[in-house]
C-alpha cells in the first residue's frame, strides 16, 4: 500500500493499492461450467493420470481449502503429495506436513484430496485458474496414478475451493483410447513497480497532478483482456477521495489523467488498457499517472484518501 499525504488547508492521503484480480464476484459460485476432469485413459481397471482445472471465480479466503472428490469406486491407494501438482498463477510448493509461509499442506485421505493454506493465510491472493496434475505428469516427481472403476459407467468428480464448488462427470468404459491430453486454461497476471507519490501542500482552487506515474506489467495466455482501476468505496463519494474517520467526500473527482475519463458511476472503475492481441512471455506494459481535481471552497480541511484496485481480466 502507498499513502500520498498532505497539509494545507487540506490534508490529503492518497492510498493507492496494486492488487491483481481475475473476474473477482463477491459471492460464491458453481463453477461446473468450467470444470474439467482429462483422463490418460478411460478404460475400466486401469491406472489414470487426472488432470483437473477450472476457473476459481470467487477470491480465497484465509484458511479456505480446496478439496477434490472422486467417486468411491476410483483407488488412490498409493497416492501421495509428490503425485500432486497444483497450479494457481503459478506453480505452488506442496508438502504432507504443516506448512511453513507460502506453503500448502496436501492430503490425501479415502477418496478425497484436500489442499490446506498455511495459517492465516489463503491460498492464492486473487480469484484465478486453477491446474491439478495427479499421477506420473506431476513434477513431484508424480509415480502413483489413480485406478479407475472396475465397473464401465459414469462417475462423478466434485470440487469444493474456498466458497465456489462444482462437480464434473467422467466416463469409464469397457475399451477406449489410452493417450495423454491437456487442457491449456487461461491465466493473467499483474505486476507493478508503484514509485512514492506526494501532492504536497494543497491549495482552495487547485489541481494537482503526480509527476510520477506507476509502471506495470500484464501477461496473459488469451487474446482479450482489460485491466481498469477500481474505487474500493461503493458507497457516496466513489471516485473521490475521503476524509479518515466520516466518510466525507471532496467536492471533485480524483482521475487517472492520462486515460482522459471520468469513473463509471454504476461500477467505480477506469479503464486503463483494453488488449488486442495475445501478449506472449514479455507481457504488455502499461503506465499511468494519477490527478485529484481542483479543491473546492466547500471542502473541509482534514486527511483524505482513496484506495484503488488494479483488475486485470480476460475480456468476454
Amino acid at each position: 500500500m502507498k499513502r500520498f499525504k498532505k497539509l494545507l488547508p487540506i490534508a490529503v492521503t492518497l492510498a493507492l493499492v496494486l492488487t491483481l484480480l481475475v473476474s473477482a464476484p463477491v459471492f460464491a459460485a458453481d463453477i461446473s461450467s468450467t470444470l474439467t476432469d482429462t483422463l490418460s485413459t478411460n478404460v475400466k481397471g486401469t491406472d489414470a493420470n487426472h488432470l483437473i482445472g477450472w476457473t476459481q471465480t470467487t477470491a480465497w479466503a484465509n484458511d479456505a481449502t480446496i478439496v477434490v472428490t472422486f467417486a468411491d469406486d476410483f483407488t488412490l491407494t498409493g497416492v501421495v503429495y509428490t503425485d500432486i501438482d497444483l497450479y494457481i498463477g503459478e506453480e505452488k510448493t506442496l508438502v504432507d506436513e504443516t506448512p511453513a509461509t507460502t506453503e500448502i499442506l496436501c492430503a490425501v485421505s479415502g477418496q478425497t484430496v484436500t489442499f490446506t493454506p498455511f495459517g492465516e493465510e489463503a491460498i492464492h491472493d486473487s480469484a484465478v485458474a486453477v491446474v491439478i496434475e495427479i499421477g506420473t505428469d506431476a513434477a513431484g516427481p508424480g509415480v502413483n496414478m489413480i485406478t479407475n472403476p472396475t465397473t464401465a459407467a459414469e462417475y462423478t468428480i466434485s470440487v469444493v475451493s474456498g466458497a465456489d464448488s462444482g462437480s464434473v462427470t467422467v466416463d469409464i468404459t469397457t475399451t477406449g483410447n489410452t493417450g495423454a491430453s491437456g487442457d491449456v486454461v487461461p491465466t493473467i497476471e499483474i505486476t507493478t513497480q508503484p514509485p512514492a507519490i506526494a501532492f504536497g501542500n494543497m491549495a482552495i482552487g487547485s489541481v494537482y497532478t503526480s509527476t510520477e506515474s506507476d509502471n506495470g506489467l500484464v501477461k496473459c495466455n488469451e487474446a482479450l483482456w482489460t485491466l481498469t482501476a477500481t474505487d474500493q468505496n461503493t458507497s457516496t463519494g466513489t471516485g473521490k477521495m475521503l476524509k479518515d474517520g466520516t466518510g466525507t467526500a471532496l467536492t471533485n473527482a480524483f482521475q487517472i489523467y492520462n486515460v482522459d475519463t471520468t469513473w463509471d458511476a454504476s461500477t467505480g472503475s477506469v479503464a486503463l488498457v483494453t488488449s488486442t492481441g495475445v501478449t506472449g512471455a514479455s507481457g504488455t506494459a502499461f503506465t499511468f499517472n494519477v490527478k485529484q481535481l481542483a479543491i473546492s471552497y466547500a471542502d473541509v480541511a482534514g486527511n483524505y484518501s482513496i484506495t484503488l484496485v488494479l483488475t486485470a481480466a480476460l475480456a468476454v
